[in-house]
């Protein structure tokens, strides 16, 4: 079992043994016994199916101990400021999209432990967000068509929004925080992904990436 599972679980254990010991004495008819310990079986029982909500979303966040690969993106030009982006992730079938915009930029949420949490075994962790298309020029950049695909899949309740809400009642919550790459696109580059607990990096994976990111450089 987990870290992340022991409470909860624990809650429905000694949920379920107050609920057997409200039947008792019930049958004793001893109603305010009973009473009271269905009252904090119940107690016990939500707390445990709040945890195992927020245990859900959590799940979907990736572990992290090092920098490792976690997706490759590829580029074809179906247009001026237009690209077939091709966005695979390392456990995730390909996704196919539209990009508007002369760079892409994909970002990723980040969640850092301390304290005892650190301790008992927690990792930095991250889940992919979004990815898009962004303008070099600024007019552009308000004016010009915009894309954007969410790589989220909305579970709720969010553990994101909790730390954020109750960050003061978290103090083993080290940092929260969103990262982003984004590089130039143009036709036929690749770039890998990867990332680690300080944010996602982005590296060009064939040459006409290198190319571009020359290109780039050149003329920011």
């Amino acid at each position: 079992m987990s870290v992340e599972h022991i409470f909860p679980t624990l809650c429905i254990l000694f949920g379920l043994m107050l609920i057997k010991i409200a039947w008792v004495k019930l049958r004793n008819k001893q109603l305010l016994r009973c009473w009271f310990s269905f009252s904090c079986a119940m107690f016990l029982l939500s707390i445990s199916s709040v945890f195992f909500a927020f245990i859900i979303d959590y799940d979907t966040f990736h572990r992290l101990s090092r920098e490792h690969p976690i997706a490759n993106i590829e580029f074809h030009n179906l247009g001026q400021h237009h690209y077939q982006a091709i966005l695979t992730k390392t456990d995730a079938e390909p996704i196919f999209m539209e990009i508007h915009g002369d760079q892409w930029q994909l970002d990723a949420r980040m969640i850092k432990w301390n304290g005892a949490a650190a301790w008992s075994g927690l990792k930095p962790m991250y889940r992919l967000e979004r990815v898009g298309g962004r303008y070099k020029d600024i007019q552009l950049e308000k004016n010009a068509t915009r894309s954007v695909y969410s790589l989220e899949q909305g579970y709720t309740p969010s553990l994101w929004n909790f730390l954020i809400d109750y960050q003061e009642f978290v103090p083993w919550l080290d940092a929260y925080y969103g990262s982003a790459t984004y590089l130039p696109m143009s036709h036929g580059a690749k770039f890998s992904i990867s990332i680690s607990a300080t944010g996602l990096v982005a590296r060009p994976g064939n040459e006409p990436a290198k190319r571009s990111v020359q290109n780039w450089l050149v003329h920011s």
